[in-house]
């Protein structure tokens, strides 16, 4: 049976996931942010279309959700270089925004079917990033945090 390809947009992808949003920053500069982090990881991976979504919690605190159209964990070869530049990309984006309180960052793939999202929290993300683009830490070592980090959660059925 072949993967379930993503055929929703990341609007839809918050309604599967639990409530927890409600807007407190302007939704422009969330969707700017969204609109360069996709940028960059569509550029960087060329063999699945990224989307980006934001959303504040409760707390003021602003948290993602980053979806891959291909089915992404479950192949090695592809979940390694795809989480890489998800990393990268939200890290630089809120490093160049201190000011911005950090949530979490939900991951998820084009496999619908498992039901199953990633979260790490994104202060985690904008450290990993700033020891990279520092020269402390190499890709691999980032990469070996992240997955270390990165907690799964269900999301319900519709």
């Amino acid at each position: 049976m072949s993967s379930l390809k993503c055929c929703f947009a990341p609007s839809v992808v918050l309604l599967l996931l639990p409530p927890f949003y409600s807007v407190v920053q302007p939704v422009e500069d969330q969707q700017a942010i969204c609109d360069e982090v996709q940028k960059y990881v569509n550029v960087l991976v060329d063999y699945t279309k990224t989307a980006c979504t934001t959303g504040n919690t409760g707390d003021g605190s602003l948290s993602f959700v980053i979806l891959s159209s291909e089915p992404i964990f479950s192949v090695a070869a592809t979940k390694k270089p795809w989480l890489l530049a998800v990393a990268l990309s939200i890290g630089k984006a809120l490093n160049d925004q201190p000011d911005l309180k950090p949530g979490e960052l939900y991951v998820l793939d084009g496999d619908l079917k498992s039901r199953l999202a990633y979260a790490i929290r994104v202060d985690i993300v904008k450290s990993l990033q700033k020891s990279v683009s520092t020269g402390h830490m190499k890709l691999d070592a980032m990469y070996e945090e992240i997955e270390r980090n990165l907690s799964p959660k269900s999301i319900p059925a519709p």
